[in-house]
């Protein structure tokens, strides 16, 4: 999704899809984004691993299927991937990459601790593709496109509210293994009915702010039917979530908002195209 994300920032600032003779610069920042998302999956096993064994011991690490060396190793290669990849396509796509991939480091390594604070810094990494994807657009055409720049914006925030509901949520389902390992998630601090009140706020507002861009006429007639369904999407999860605050609900309305997050992206490029 990350790599995807990309593809539809760089298709959004252009307003277009980009031509065929672009491929190589697409697909280099396609893998870039693919990279470091996945750099920075594997480095936040590395140092989950402790709480992953309580949450989660079927992941691949607590499991035993992957080793921690092995995860570490793995996330080391995809950095440096990534990080090359992005110096290819110009040197501000890679002061960019650098800056968030340091973010979600620094997230694994201390950040999440901390709690809604971790939260922030794991949505802005979220929403940072999209806006790599318009200075990918920028680094090969060197020109700026009417309006491309400002609808990119707004979904970039719609993405960053919608998986800071989610990171949310996802401290319902965590609240065991945070609180024997000392995370100070909104769940562990102040419960499950607070963290649900405001899962469904950033929700709400990811919904009020995908309105604004047919309200502006900014994109085109396919995006309402990709935002309708993921609009009504969100308001059901608010409310299976209120209906139950156990793990699996959370668990589940996480992974739903996940899909509706993919969905959206669809939408995105569907409705920014001109």
């Amino acid at each position: 999704m990350t790599g995807l994300a990309v593809y539809v920032g760089l298709c959004i600032a252009l307003r277009r899809i980009p031509e065929y003779t672009y491929i190589t610069q697409i697909v280099s920042s396609y893998i870039t984004g693919f990279t470091l998302c996945g750099a920075s999956m594997a480095i936040n096993d590395y140092f989950d691993l402790p709480i992953d064994r309580i949450n989660a011991p079927n992941r691949p690490i607590p499991s035993g299927v992957v080793s921690p060396n092995l995860a570490l190793t793995l996330s080391i290669a995809m950095l440096i991937i990534g990080l090359i990849l992005a110096l290819t396509t110009s040197p501000i796509c890679l002061l960019y990459a650098a800056l968030f991939a340091a973010l979600s480091y620094l997230y694994s390594w201390k950040l999440k601790r901390l709690g809604f604070i971790g939260n922030i810094a794991v949505s802005l990494c979220a929403s940072a593709p999209f806006v790599y994807g318009g200075l990918t657009a920028l680094a090969i055409t060197n020109t700026h496109t009417n309006g491309g720049f400002l609808l990119l914006l707004l979904f970039s925030s719609i993405a960053f509210l919608a998986n800071l509901g989610r990171e949310v949520t996802k401290s319902i389902a965590d609240i065991e293994g945070d609180r024997a390992y000392g995370v100070k998630s909104l769940a562990t601090s102040y419960g499950a009915r607070t963290a649900c009140i405001v899962a469904s706020i950033f929700y709400l507002a990811a919904v009020a702010l995908s309105l604004i861009p047919p309200i502006l006429d900014m994109v085109s007639h396919y995006y309402y039917p990709f935002i309708m369904f993921v609009d009504i999407g969100f308001i059901y999860s608010i409310a299976k979530l209120s209906r139950s605050l156990s793990r699996d609900t959370a668990l589940r309305v996480k992974n739903t908002v996940l899909l509706l997050m993919l969905v959206g992206l669809i939408g995105f490029i569907f409705g920014g195209l001109t």
